[in-house]
Parts: C-alpha cells; structure tokens; sequence
C-alpha cells in the first residue's frame, strides 16, 4: 500500500506534468490524477492513523499485563 506521504508525492508530480501538457485534454487528465492521488491520500492517512490506534492500544494491554 503507498502511504500518504507517497501519494501527495504523486500528485505533486501530477501537478509539475500538468505545466508541460501539450493539450487541455493531458492537462486536464493529469490534472484529475492529482486530484485522486490526494484522495487515496487522505484514505491513506485514515489507515495509517487507525493502524497507530490500533498498535497503541494492543502495545498498551501487552504492557499492562
């Protein structure tokens, strides 16, 4: 799974190709694809967040026990 780091990393890259777009059509795709990669972005980040609840919380009854 990429992880939100590497997803805003894509749609950065989006971004820079979508300067150079020989048509408003590439301009646009590459455009949208940015748009989705700060989408599975914010997803990633909602995994990534519960992973660490879910790690902390089993790290926090391994200690208590």
């Amino acid at each position: 799974m990429e992880t939100a780091a590497d997803c805003y990393r894509h749609a950065l890259q989006c971004d820079q190709l979508a300067k150079f777009a020989l048509s408003d059509a590439d301009r646009d795709v590459t455009l949208a694809a940015a748009v989705n990669w700060r989408k599975l972005a914010g997803s990633a980040e909602e995994a990534e967040t519960t992973a660490k609840l879910e790690y902390d919380l089993v790290d926090q009854d391994w200690s208590q026990s």
